[in-house]
């Protein structure tokens, strides 16, 4: 007989590139809850291809402003969530805030030289500068790492393959559910 999650409320969280939408997705299929990605859905709203456009085309205030308002929007939705948000959110405070009452935060945390590879595997993002661009992401790492944990109520090593964080985040969510 499969269990039923009526109130279990997640939200994946992490530096970009850790994994959040595939492991957040992974995890909403072994629980058998709803998943969404606020990335996804804000691009959705916005009718842009991807939140790094919208990024370099609003700006980091008014991103962070659509960020809030599609989170309270999910916070509002009744029922079982698996939310996967966006890298950049340890820089919007607000939003953490918001999200933390409704959701238990879950950090994926990865090591830095990985999710500098993985992000620039992609192209230098907008929020990294031309020149000096590794000494400026270990900064931005280890700012947003701090930040990821202070909010956290449970951290998750990433490292693993998606499969088996998945199976790490949904157990603990399932721990959580039954006390």
């Amino acid at each position: 007989m499969s269990e039923s999650y009526e109130s279990l409320r997640a939200a994946i969280t992490g530096i970009k590139h850790s994994g959040k939408s595939s492991v957040g997705r992974a995890t909403a299929s072994l629980l058998q809850v709803s998943f969404h990605d606020l990335d996804q859905a804000i691009c959705e709203r916005e009718c842009v291809a991807n939140a790094r456009e919208l990024y370099r085309t609003v700006g980091a205030e008014r991103f962070r402003e659509i960020e809030q308002e599609l989170a309270e929007r999910f916070c509002s939705q009744p029922g079982s969530l698996i939310l996967a948000t966006g890298g950049g959110l340890a820089d919007n405070g607000p939003t953490l805030a918001v999200l933390s009452r409704s959701f238990h935060l879950v950090y994926l945390v990865e090591s830095e030289a990985v999710l500098y590879d993985r992000i620039m595997a992609n192209g230098r993002p907008p929020f990294l500068p031309e020149s000096g661009t590794r000494e400026a992401f270990a900064r931005l790492y280890r700012r947003r790492d701090l930040t990821y944990r202070r909010w956290a109520h449970s951290v998750i090593e990433a490292s693993n393959t998606i499969p088996e964080v998945a199976d790490a985040v949904a157990s603990l969510l399932r721990r959580k559910e039954r006390r």
